[in-house]
């Protein structure tokens, strides 16, 4: 018979020493795995007037944080989207190790403009005037913006924005303050009004937010307004108000949303000097559905509860284009009430043309609406309208051509120069 080879034996205490000593190895020979590349100094160039710490706060990214070309691309985007450059490049040197450098390179662009106001106004009909801002003012990413009408309303206003308040992001302050005298339209007798107010404002955790504001100003009625519960006499009525907003908007642009919703709670106290104090409490509520083909399904609801007697600048003056169309302009007044909207929106052409969301196209729309006001303790019938028509985007402007057909009534061809919502 062959002979039979047995292996070599190893002692168990040597076997395992062997094993202990070849993962030792291994664990040495193995290279180390690197550390993720993060953002390293940021610099900034080419800036003249536009303060440094500004753009690094536009940036969206800061020194330390995990290094990302998406966010690099989001970065360059939104401060080209921003308005205030001309040209924006981010260099970048990723070949020194773990930790990214980045160069914000910008020349900056002029940011005063100014143009003539050419517009159409439902209650003013042609206005006439001019109008000056600045979308950067002081290099600070503040607006300013100063305008006047002379034909046919005869007013002027001015309202100014400052962003990063305290150097919190979506935290902005704001004054406004404007002066105003023409036919008072919805009854026969002219007024003078003026205000001063200011805002502040928190987009917190966005798309949350929430607004306080308060403001004084007054009214000079020049003729007594009658045809309604309480007649008002010509007098000058001085206020103080105090309004709070708690709000959440997820629209994916201001002008012509085609997703998204915009909802606001406000509560408003009013301090009357020359008339009793009064609340007002409004929901605001819109819905943007996308739907197949581009079309949009827009929706809203809106409702406001009184609390005391109203003076007539705050009434609800509704029937016309912009609230229950198809009815007589300003031929239903209360001081609550509420508008159900639903429109379908059909863009043949829409194209953004700024960061900030203004467009240029063209659609079609069919739309409904259904609502009424009434004096606080009343109530009247609800106004139901249908029809459609055509618009036409320009920046943030829209003409619509509309043919309202009212409950109970003839059609009526309209005209607006403004969303509904």
């Amino acid at each position: 018979m062959p002979s039979q080879i047995s292996p070599p034996t190893c002692p168990p205490r040597l076997a395992a020493a062997l094993c202990v000593a070849l993962v030792l190895l291994g664990t040495a020979a193995a290279p180390r795995a690197q550390d993720a590349p993060v953002f390293g100094p940021i610099a900034v160039e080419g800036n003249t007037s536009t303060q440094s710490a500004l753009i690094l706060n536009e940036l969206g990214f800061a020194e330390g944080d995990p290094f990302d070309f998406a966010v690099l691309d989001r970065a360059w985007e939104h401060l080209e989207d921003l308005g205030w450059f001309a040209y924006v490049d981010l260099v970048y040197d990723d070949q020194g190790g773990d930790v990214v450098p980045v160069t914000v390179v910008v020349e900056e662009d002029a940011t005063l403009r100014y143009y003539p106001i050419i517009d159409y106004d439902r209650r003013w009909d042609v206005l006439l005037g001019a109008r000056i801002y600045d979308i950067n003012f002081r290099g600070r990413g503040e607006r300013l913006s100063l305008a006047a009408t002379w034909y046919a309303r005869h007013g002027y206003d001015a309202e100014w924005t400052h962003p990063w308040l305290f150097g919190v992001d979506g935290l902005s302050c704001g004054l406004d303050a404007g002066w105003e005298s023409a036919d008072f339209v919805h009854r026969d007798t002219d007024f003078e009004r003026w205000q001063l107010g200011s805002r502040l404002r928190w987009d917190y955790r966005r798309p949350l937010f929430a607004q306080a504001e308060l403001s004084a100003g007054g009214f000079e009625q020049e003729s007594a307004i009658g045809e309604l519960p309480d007649p008002w006499p010509a007098t000058v009525r001085r206020r103080a108000t105090l309004r709070g907003t708690l709000g959440f908007d997820s629209r994916n642009q201001p002008w012509y949303p085609t997703r998204g919703h915009y909802h606001r709670l406000i509560a408003e106290r009013v301090l009357g000097d020359g008339f009793d104090d009064y609340t007002l409490l409004t929901g605001d509520l819109r819905s943007f559905l996308p739907l197949p083909w581009d079309h949009v399904l827009a929706l809203r609801g809106w409702g406001r509860r009184a609390e005391g007697r109203v003076p007539p600048e705050d009434l609800l003056w509704w029937g016309g284009p912009e609230t229950l169309r198809g009815y007589g302009y300003a031929s239903l007044v209360g001081d609550e009430g509420f508008l159900l909207s639903a429109e379908y929106r059909w863009p043949l052409f829409l194209m953004t043309i700024s960061g900030d969301g203004r467009v240029i196209g063209v659609g079609l729309h069919a739309f409904g609406d259904l609502g009424t006001d009434w004096f606080e303790g009343g109530g009247r019938h609800p106004r139901a309208t249908w029809g459609g028509g055509a618009h036409i985007n320009i920046s943030d402007h829209q003409f619509r051509f509309e043919l309202a057909v009212p409950e109970h009534d003839d059609a009526v061809f309209q005209f607006m120069d403004a969303f509904n919502f």
